[in-house]
C-alpha cells in the first residue's frame, strides 16, 4: 500500500510506502519507506501536452528564503531579493506579454552550483515564446520526450573567477517552473546559465539571443535517437575584460518529465556563445582580439534521479559568429605582394596604435573589409588569401583596399600593392639581392694588409665599381676608411638574406629596381628589413642605396609554405619539417615595459638522431628549439 504527498521540493507528489501502522491511543502512526521506482509507475500510461504559462512560474526555495517583499501589480509578480554579498536589493519580475511568460532580473546576486566562487550578479530578461513539453511514456518506457518553444534572451552577468582553471559553473536563475499533468505527472522546468572560463580576470559578459529550442529523443525500435531542430540568431559582447580568457556562457533549460518524486525522462539543453578573448576594454578605449561561436549542447537522459538507465548526448554543434579586433589604431600597415601568374599567397596586416606598438591582425576579422580594385590581375578572400589571374602579365598591377572600421573611432584604410612578375622575373630580381653583399664583402676581404693597417681604398676602387654606382662607392669609402681595421672582423653584409621569408618588388622600370628582403633574427643580431636600390647603367644593374627598416615598421609575416621551406633548407637540410599549430603569445618587451602581441608558428623536425618541436615567430623570424 502506498500514498502520495505535495512537498516544496515534489510539486507532482511523494510517494511512500506504508510497511506498517500502529495504533496509539489516538494517534495512528504510519511507518513508511522509499518504494521502488517500478511499483509506483509500472502501470501509468500517459501521453501529454503541456502549454506553460506565467502562473507555472515560482521562486527556487533557496531564493524565496530571500525574498524581503512580494508585490502583485496584475498579471506581473515583483519579488525584492537580498543579496547576501552585496548587501543590496535586487529585483525578480515574472509576468506576461501577449501570453508568452518572462523572467526579468535586476542586480540579483545568485550563488553557482559546484565550486564556490562567490555570487554572480545577473540582469535582464528571458522570455519563452509559445513553450510546450511533450512526452509519452508507459511504464518504464519512454517513447518520446520534447520541448519546443522560442527564447528571447537579454542578460548580462558579471563576476570574477576565483582561479586561473575555474571548474564549469551552472548557474540557477532561481526559477522553476512545475507543470502538471493529470494527478501525479509533469514536467519540471529550470532555467539556468552555463559558464565555463579560464584566466583571472574580473569580467562581464552581455549576451542577446533570440533562439528556437526544438529538442528531444524518440524510441526506434531498442534505441532512443536524439533530435535537434534548434536554431539562433545571437550576438555578444564583453562589457569589461582585462586580461585573457576563454569563455562559453549559455541560456540553458532543463526539462524533466516526472512522476511523483521520481523523473523518468529530461533533456538538459544550453545554447550560447563561446569566445576566446585577450586584451583590454574600458568603456573609453578598447583593444581586444576575439574569436566566437554560437553552439548547441544537449543531453538527454532516461532513468530515475537515482538510477539513470540511459544517458544520450546529443551531437555537438558549433557555428561560427565572428572573430574580430576592436583595438583603436592610428593606421594599418601591410607589406606589398609580388606574385607569379596563378601564384596564391597570404596579405600580412598589422595596426599601429597610439602608443606606435605594432599588432598583427589575424584573419578573418569581421571589422576589416578586403576590396581588389582590378579582379582582371587578381582575387582577395576575406582570409586574407590573394591569387593572381592565371592569364595575368608580368608588369600587371592592382591594389587591394584594406578597411579597418571597430565601430569606436575614424574608419582607417590601407592600400596594398599587388605585382604580377613571372617567376624567371623573380628568381632573377632574388638572385640580385641575395649575391650583391657577398659580392662587396669579398672585395673588401681582398685589401692588403701593409704595417697593421689595411692600404689605401683605391686598391679596391676598380673592382667595387663593377658592383655599385659612384654614389653608393662613397658610402663604401667612408666605411672602409672609417671603420676597417685588420683586428676587427668585417661587419658589412655580415649575415645572409632570406627571399624566402620575405621579397618584395616595391618599384620596377627599365632603369631603376627597389627591392626589399629581410635578414631575420637569428641570434647574431635582432635583424631588420633590408631595401636595395639598383640603377641600371649600360646593360648592367649598380647597387645605388642600402636602407634597413625596422620589424616594428614592418614585421616579416611569411605563410606557412614559406617558414617551412626556410628551416628546411636554413637548418635542417637532412630533416623532415612538419608544420603543427599557429598561436598569438604575448612576450615582454623590456625598453618599452609593456607586452607585445607576437604570432609564432609551430612546427616539428624530425632527424636521425631525434625529434624537435621549432617555434617560429612571424615578426622578426627567430626561432626557439626544443627536444622532445
Amino acid at each position: 500500500m502506498s500514498f502520495s504527498l505535495k512537498t516544496e521540493q515534489h510539486p507532482f507528489g511523494w510517494s511512500k510506502e506504508i510497511v506498517d501502522v500502529i495504533n496509539e491511543r489516538n494517534n495512528t502512526v504510519l511507518i513508511t519507506k522509499e518504494p521502488k521506482l517500478e511499483d509506483v509507475i509500472k502501470d501509468i500510461d500517459i501521453s501529454s501536452v503541456l502549454t506553460i504559462t506565467a502562473n507555472d512560474f515560482k521562486l527556487d526555495p533557496d531564493v524565496h528564503s530571500r525574498v524581503s517583499n512580494e508585490t502583485n501589480k496584475g498579471d506581473r509578480r515583483i519579488f525584492e531579493v537580498e543579496n547576501p554579498v552585496a548587501h543590496s536589493i535586487g529585483k525578480i519580475e515574472i509576468g506576461s506579454e501577449n501570453g508568452n511568460p518572462y523572467v526579468e532580473y535586476s542586480d540579483v546576486q545568485l550563488i553557482p552550483e559546484g565550486e564556490r566562487v562567490g555570487p554572480v550578479t545577473v540582469g535582464g530578461k528571458v522570455q519563452l515564446i509559445k513553450p510546450v513539453v511533450n512526452f509519452d511514456f508507459k511504464g518504464f518506457v519512454l517513447d518520446w520526450l520534447e520541448v519546443d518553444s522560442g527564447l528571447k534572451n537579454e542578460m548580462n552577468v558579471e563576476f570574477k573567477l576565483a582561479s586561473y582553471e575555474t571548474e564549469p559553473l551552472r548557474i540557477p536563475l532561481g526559477i522553476s517552473i512545475p507543470v502538471k499533468a493529470y494527478g501525479l505527472a509533469g514536467a519540471e522546468i529550470q532555467l539556468f546559465i552555463n559558464y565555463e572560463a579560464s584566466g583571472k580576470i574580473f569580467i562581464e559578459f552581455e549576451i542577446v539571443e533570440d533562439s528556437s529550442y526544438n529538442l528531444g529523443v524518440k524510441k526506434e525500435g531498442s534505441d532512443y535517437t536524439p533530435f535537434n531542430r534548434s536554431t539562433s540568431n545571437l550576438s555578444a559582447d564583453f562589457l569589461s575584460l582585462k586580461g585573457e580568457a576563454e569563455a562559453k556562457l549559455g541560456l540553458g533549460l532543463n526539462v524533466n518529465a516526472e512522476v511523483l518524486q521520481f523523473t523518468l525522462a529530461g533533456v538538459d539543453i544550453t545554447g550560447g556563445y563561446k569566445v576566446k578573448a585577450a586584451g583590454e576594454i574600458d568603456k573609453d578605449r578598447a583593444c581586444f582580439s576575439e574569436k566566437g561561436e554560437i553552439y548547441f549542447e544537449s543531453t538527454a537522459r532516461i532513468g530515475s534521479t537515482k538510477n539513470t538507465f540511459w544517458d544520450i548526448t546529443y551531437p555537438f554543434l558549433s557555428i561560427p559568429h565572428r572573430q574580430r579586433s576592436t583595438c583603436s589604431y592610428k593606421e594599418l600597415i601591410a607589406d606589398p605582394l609580388v606574385l607569379a601568374p596563378g601564384e596564391t599567397a597570404e596579405l600580412g596586416i598589422s595596426g599601429v596604435d597610439y602608443k606606435q606598438e605594432t599588432h598583427p591582425l589575424m584573419l578573418p576579422d569581421s571589422n576589416m573589409k578586403l576590396k581588389m580594385e582590378n579582379l582582371n590581375v587578381a582575387t582577395v578572400n576575406y582570409l586574407g588569401e590573394v591569387r593572381a589571374r592565371a592569364n595575368a602579365k608580368t608588369g600587371d598591377q592592382t591594389f587591394i583596399t584594406v578597411t579597418y572600421n571597430n565601430d569606436r573611432d575614424a574608419i582607417i584604410k590601407v592600400m596594398v600593392p599587388v605585382r604580377i612578375a613571372d617567376p624567371a622575373f623573380l628568381d632573377e630580381k632574388k638572385k640580385m639581392v641575395e649575391t650583391i653583399g657577398p659580392a662587396i664583402r669579398k672585395v673588401f676581404e681582398t685589401a692588403e694588409i701593409v704595417n697593421g693597417a689595411y692600404r689605401d681604398f683605391s686598391y679596391i676602387e676598380n673592382d667595387l665599381k663593377t658592383l655599385v654606382t659612384p654614389t653608393y662607392l662613397e658610402e663604401l669609402r667612408r666605411y672602409y676608411e672609417e671603420w676597417m681595421h685588420p683586428s676587427l672582423d668585417i661587419s658589412l653584409f655580415a649575415e645572409p638574406v632570406s627571399t624566402v621569408l620575405k621579397f618584395e618588388i616595391i618599384e620596377s622600370s627599365s632603369t631603376r629596381l627597389v627591392l626589399k628582403t629581410v635578414i631575420p633574427n637569428r641570434g647574431l643580431s635582432s635583424g631588420t628589413n633590408v631595401i636595395y636600390t639598383f640603377v641600371k647603367e649600360g646593360q648592367k644593374w649598380l647597387l645605388d642605396a642600402v636602407d634597413s627598416e625596422s620589424f616594428v615598421d614592418s614585421p616579416i609575416n611569411p605563410s606557412v609554405d614559406q617558414i617551412h621551406e626556410y628551416l628546411q633548407t636554413s637548418y635542417f637540410e637532412d630533416a623532415r619539417i612538419a608544420y603543427i599549430s599557429t598561436g598569438i603569445e604575448r612576450i615582454y618587451n623590456q625598453p618599452a615595459g609593456s607586452y607585445d602581441e607576437r604570432k609564432y608558428y609551430l612546427f616539428t623536425a624530425q632527424t636521425i638522431y631525434s625529434q624537435y618541436k621549432v617555434k617560429f615567430y612571424a615578426h622578426d623570424g627567430s626561432t626557439v628549439l626544443n627536444e622532445k
